[in-house]
């Protein structure tokens, strides 16, 4: 790992900036700007994703510790359940983002068909999302914490299983 970061820099070192730019946009792209650019993807996806989860969390499905529904403060449970909701609606759409971005700039097509790549892509998505989004509905039913830090607890967890299972199971490499 060490020795393909010092062989990421070194090609930065010695290279001008057009050079590194064709090799940024490039499929065949260093490992380490592999991943700086399958970061920018996932970016992309978490601004889409979250900005619909708290356009919704905000107006039609209050999510937000301290919110009120009437005169009534919103109950933990309901809460965790809205957290629910606007994150199935906010991951729909992040869902195709990511997969179109990684498409066209980070990973290669072709290991399996376009409509299977795109169902295993989903899959492999909503194992990384359950899986984050399990934890954050727990915990505030549980521990009545934030609902901003369990989002950050559901986007860490759902980028580190997404890019281990793209990388090694649904694209060539």
């Amino acid at each position: 790992m060490i020795s393909m970061i010092q062989d990421g820099v070194q090609f930065v070192k010695k290279n001008d900036l057009p050079t590194i730019w064709a090799a940024f946009v490039s499929h065949d792209a260093h490992p380490l700007l592999q991943f700086v650019k399958y970061g920018v993807c996932g970016v992309m996806a978490v601004v889409v994703h979250n900005a619909i989860f708290y356009a919704l969390a905000y107006t039609r499905f209050p999510a937000i510790e301290g919110m009120t529904i009437g005169d009534q403060p919103l109950s933990d449970g309901l809460r965790a359940r809205n957290v629910v909701i606007c994150n199935s609606v906010g991951f729909a759409f992040a869902n195709v983002v990511a997969y179109l971005t990684n498409v066209l700039w980070v990973f290669r097509s072709g290991r399996h068909h376009r409509v299977l790549e795109f169902v295993l892509f989903t899959l492999v998505a909503l194992i990384g999302f359950v899986a984050g989004l399990a934890g954050g509905p727990l915990l505030i039913k549980l521990f009545g914490i934030s609902t901003h830090i369990a989002q950050f607890l559901f986007v860490f967890t759902s980028v580190v299983v997404n890019y281990l299972s793209r990388k090694f199971l649904i694209f060539k490499r």
